[in-house]
């Protein structure tokens, strides 16, 4: 089997998931709260007096060397859920061309591939550090919820935006 990740395409010349993507992506700029200074609002690790909604920070542990926006993580910090904040982080995580042929595991038998690992611990990590009274050890309830609506997430995103909620 072809680990292409271009290999699909939407030629149905309307809307497609590429555009449901980029709706959800821009919601972020809109979402964008106030973002000065408070005691939280540094990353971990950072001693920063003020973080630019536009900085790469890291996901998880640093070692792990996954960067992903501030804004996100702040954005992802609000939902009351885990599995909200992983879908969230998950959608700008990944490529879409990724995100269209994959799913956490993979499942080579529907012809998914399984979403990079180190990124994924990276967003496991994230998520045992904000959401503290969750199990999300690799075994626990909590991250199998998170699992699921990621794969659900992209489910949707294969299906297209006559399916999807936004």
């Amino acid at each position: 089997m072809s680990t292409n990740w271009y290999s699909r395409s939407n030629n149905d010349g309307g809307v497609g998931p590429s555009q449901w993507l980029q709706d959800v992506r821009e919601s972020v700029k809109r979402e964008r709260v106030d973002f000065e200074h408070t005691p939280d609002a540094n990353p971990e690790g950072s001693d920063n007096a003020s973080i630019n909604p536009d900085q790469l920070v890291y996901l998880g542990d640093p070692s792990r060397d996954i960067q992903i926006l501030y804004s996100v993580l702040k954005t992802a910090k609000s939902h009351l859920r885990p599995d909200l904040s992983a879908k969230y982080i998950v959608l700008h995580l990944f490529p879409e061309e990724v995100l269209i042929a994959s799913n956490v595991y993979g499942n080579m038998e529907c012809g998914l591939f399984a979403l990079d690992p180190n990124r994924i611990d990276a967003l496991r990590e994230f998520l045992q550090d904000n959401y503290p009274e969750y199990e999300l050890e690799e075994t626990g309830y909590y991250w199998k919820l998170c699992v699921t609506a990621i794969n659900g997430c992209l489910q949707t995103l294969r299906q297209g935006p006559r399916n999807a909620i936004a």
